[in-house]
């Protein structure tokens, strides 16, 4: 009997811990319904998140574990409309743009701190935290791997991360990807026009 009670504590102690992005509210607001992304590129996970918020108004979540927790993630997509680009700490594969800079990841603690407690004090970022969000630009041809990666990486720094006001934000984060790439070329100077009279 006592091998047994030993045993139903261990188990019960190994429950993983549940975390909802943006909140446990959106999500019982919203019921997003679960999408798995294992056999998926970035561009057909953004693609069906786009999809079903477009056609059906509706939500999806992708669901991530580490070793002691289990996290539940509502990304959206950019689907139209008009977004200030100083509520955007964009995060472009493994840098992180800020300011018009390019920075390395590994800072990334310091500048969502920034990011969120700004509420209007610097021109360049955010008025307000309810208005902030976190954009992650990955390659279209990346795999579900990399994204489930940077998603937990972002989740981890922001957890860790000492915010003000820490209980009221939202943390919504964006995934997108690039469709037109531009590719510099030397363009030969026009040939010279000869007017006649």
């Amino acid at each position: 009997m006592k091998k047994f009670l030993i045993l139903l504590l261990i188990l019960s102690s190994c429950k993983k811990a549940v975390y909802y992005y943006p909140s446990k509210e959106f999500f019982e607001k919203y019921s997003p319904k679960e999408i798995i992304i294992d056999d998926l590129s970035f561009q057909e996970i953004t693609d069906s998140l786009s999809n079903e918020l477009w056609k059906n108004k509706k939500r999806l979540f992708i669901t991530l574990k580490d070793s002691y927790s289990i996290f539940k993630i509502s990304p959206f997509t950019y689907t139209g409309g008009y977004i200030r680009e100083k509520n955007i700490l964009e995060i472009v594969d493994d840098s992180l743009w800020y300011s018009a800079n390019k920075v390395s990841i590994k800072e990334l603690g310091k500048h969502i701190k920034l990011h969120y407690e700004n509420n209007g004090k610097q021109a360049f970022l955010p008025d307000s935290y309810k208005r902030a969000f976190i954009q992650l630009n990955l390659d279209p041809k990346d795999s579900s791997e990399k994204l489930k990666k940077r998603l937990l990486y972002i989740i981890q720094v922001y957890n860790y991360t000492n915010i003000d006001f820490k209980d009221s934000i939202k943390l919504n984060i964006m995934i997108d990807y690039c469709q037109d790439k531009v590719y510099h070329q030397s363009i030969p100077p026009p040939s010279p026009i000869i007017l006649e009279d």
